[in-house]
C-alpha cells in the first residue's frame, strides 16, 4: 500500500451518522457531522470510511495493507472518508493499539478491488453467532456516484444482528415489504423509494411481528441513508438501528458539466499520498 490521508474531506455534501434505539420506539439520538466526498474531483484514488456495527467495548483498528487508515474505532462510529490510492487493497482489522507486522492473525480481512473516484463503506459486522470463536467480518459497500430520480430517496438496510437469520423491511406508503428476506451478514442494495417522513419497521421473516421501529423522520430526495440492523449489546439481542445519511453530489453529463437545476459539485479535494 502506498499511503493514504489522514485529512477529513472538506467536499461537497453532508453525511449524517444518527443512532436510533427504538424496541420501545424510544429515540436516542446523536448526530455527528461527516463530510461526504465528490467522487468526480478524486480521480487516481478511492475514498474509504468505516463504520463499526459489532457491540463491544473494544475498539479497533483498520489497516489497507499495510497502513493504518483508521485507528482506535468503536462500536456505532462512523468514520470520516480517506483517500487509497491503490485499486486493489486487502483490508485487516485489528484489535486498537496493535501493529501491521503483529504476529497474531488480523480479527478480519477481506480482498477488495475498488475503482478511482468512487467511495466504499467498510462495515464491521459481528462473527457468526452460531460459533462463540467466530470473529467479526468485513463487508465493502459501494456508494452510489449521483444522486437517484427525482424526488427520491435511496436507502439500503444491512443485518448485523446476532440471531436475526432474516428480516423484512416496511417502508411508509407500502403495504408490501419494501425488502424481503435481508440475512445476517448481508446487505439488501439501494433502492428507490419516494421522499417522505414516516416509520420504517422492521419485522420477522414473513411475520406480522414488529421486531423494530426506526424512529420517525424524513427522507429527503437526492439524499441516500444506509440503515444497519445491529445489537445494543454485546450479551443481549436488543436491537437498534444505525442510519447513516448522506448528500450525493450531483451528476456530471459527458461535457463535465452539471445538468440544469442540479447543485453543482465543491471542487475542493483530499490529497492521497
Amino acid at each position: 500500500m502506498k499511503d493514504l490521508t489522514s485529512r477529513m474531506t472538506t467536499l461537497a455534501g453532508l453525511a449524517l451518522m444518527v443512532v436510533l434505539a427504538s424496541c420501545d420506539n424510544k429515540k436516542n439520538e446523536t448526530v455527528s457531522d461527516l463530510p461526504a466526498s465528490d467522487s468526480s474531483v478524486h480521480q487516481g484514488s478511492s475514498m474509504v470510511r468505516l463504520v463499526n456495527a459489532v457491540p463491544s467495548t473494544e475498539a479497533v483498528d483498520l489497516y489497507a495493507d499495510d497502513a493504518n487508515a483508521f485507528t482506535a474505532v468503536a462500536f456505532k462510529t462512523v468514520t470520516p472518508f480517506v483517500g487509497v490510492r491503490d485499486n486493489m487493497v486487502t483490508f485487516r482489522l485489528r484489535p486498537s493499539g496493535s501493529a501491521a507486522t503483529d504476529t497474531i492473525a488480523p480479527l478480519a480481512e477481506n480482498r477488495e478491488m475498488m475503482s478511482d473516484g468512487d467511495r466504499y463503506t467498510v462495515v464491521v459486522l459481528p462473527g457468526d453467532p452460531a460459533d462463540s470463536a467466530s470473529q467479526p467480518k468485513l463487508k465493502v459497500l459501494e456508494e452510489p456516484t449521483n444522486a437517484g430520480d427525482a424526488g427520491k430517496a435511496r436507502i439500503r438496510f444491512v443485518n448485523a444482528a446476532r440471531g436475526l437469520k432474516s428480516f423484512d423491511v416496511f417502508v411508509p406508503g407500502n403495504a408490501d415489504a419494501f425488502f424481503d428476506d435481508v440475512d445476517f451478514g448481508t446487505e439488501a442494495g439501494y433502492k428507490d423509494m419516494d421522499a417522505t417522513t414516516g416509520i420504517i419497521q422492521v419485522r420477522a421473516d414473513n411475520q406480522p411481528a414488529v421486531l423494530l421501529k426506526v424512529p420517525q423522520r424524513s427522507f429527503d430526495a437526492g439524499k441516500t441513508y444506509t440503515i444497519i440492523i445491529t445489537n445494543k449489546s454485546a450479551t443481549g439481542r436488543q436491537l437498534e438501528a444505525l442510519t447513516i445519511e448522506d448528500e450525493v453530489p450531483a451528476a456530471t453529463d459527458a461535457a463535465g458539466t452539471v445538468p440544469a437545476g442540479a447543485p453543482a459539485p465543491n471542487s475542493d479535494s483530499a490529497k492521497s499520498y
